[in-house]
């Protein structure tokens, strides 16, 4: 009877062995989940986002065009701004125009203030 496996030389059985795509697909696999932080954080889904960054804590929450911490001084979402402070966004971070959360924020005017800001006089 004979052997029906082919032999494989040595020095060639290395190359032979499929390696798993490891970088492209984590890569892939984190840019779906901070997509989906961002959508958790603009439709006021906050604990899911918290959740979501506490079961994945690679990744990164100033992720995005517009980052999260921009968006969320646009929009005047306080909540939104204390959970990404909290979580370790980055104040000084830019987009790709070179504003950071500041400039987003006083880009309302002086009529967009937070909430726990307080009153005007």
């Amino acid at each position: 009877m004979s052997n029906p496996s082919p032999q494989v030389p040595e020095g060639e059985a290395s190359t032979s062995v499929c390696r798993p795509k490891t970088s492209m697909a984590s890569t892939s696999r984190r840019q779906r989940r901070e997509r989906r932080f961002r959508r958790y954080l603009s439709a006021g889904r906050l604990v899911r986002a918290q959740a979501l960054l506490q079961r994945h804590p690679g990744l990164d929450v100033d992720a995005g065009q517009p980052p999260p911490l921009h968006r969320a001084c646009a929009r005047h979402d306080a909540p939104a701004l204390c959970l990404l402070l909290r979580l370790g966004a980055d104040p000084a971070h830019q987009d790709r125009h070179g504003d950071t959360a500041l400039h987003a924020a006083a880009r309302q005017g002086p009529d967009g203030e937070f909430a726990w800001w307080g009153t005007r006089s």
